[in-house]
């Protein structure tokens, strides 16, 4: 992106030091680290745009799950969003972030609930502060939706190895994570 000139007054990032903070400025050639550089204020329109403006047929194809696009640790890869769960919710993701700014929109379609974060700092994490913000926000509603406890389940040395940390089944494309336990392992 290289449109209209950067605002005089965006923030500056910074990083902690022995000194105190500093500012963390790497020049790229783009404005903001990824070529953008947004307010609170655009990041709300943003959000206001997906939920009234956007075609309802588009919305949908927006956050639809890629084929064969699966992460055990960040979810399901839709257009830029990450599609999640968290404390049994639905989840829409679009974290970003570098050379010391970072950002992360957390939407929570079905509660009517967005949490974002922007940071300049850092040592600041914009996931893990969206992220507290919403089991603040949604304690009583994650809580109800929250799974069932898991519990170990016994595998020889032969069915861990045959597993490893991951496993993907080919007949339903659900990915397993194999957590060892003294006791046995979790299936995630």
């Amino acid at each position: 992106y290289l449109g209209e000139q950067p605002a005089t007054n965006r923030a500056i990032s910074y990083r902690p030091t022995s000194a105190g903070w500093s500012p963390f400025e790497i020049s790229t050639g783009l404005r903001g680290p990824g070529g953008v550089c947004a307010s609170m204020q655009d990041m709300i329109h943003f959000d206001q745009g997906l939920r009234s403006t956007l075609n309802p047929e588009l919305r949908e194809a927006l956050f639809r799950p890629s084929e064969n696009a699966d992460s055990p640790s960040f979810g399901s890869y839709a257009a830029g969003w990450m599609i999640q769960r968290m404390g049994g919710l639905r989840v829409q993701r679009h974290p970003g972030g570098a050379f010391g700014y970072q950002a992360d929109l957390l939407r929570f379609p079905d509660q009517d609930l967005t949490v974002i974060v922007l940071a300049n700092a850092a040592n600041i994490s914009a996931m893990d502060l969206s992220e507290a913000v919403a089991r603040l926000a949604l304690a009583d509603e994650m809580e109800a939706a929250a799974p069932a406890a898991l519990e170990a389940v016994p595998l020889s040395r032969a069915e861990q190895q045959r597993f490893g940390r991951l496993w993907r089944s080919e007949a339903t494309g659900e990915i397993w994570f194999l957590s060892p336990r003294d006791t046995g392992a979790v299936i995630y």
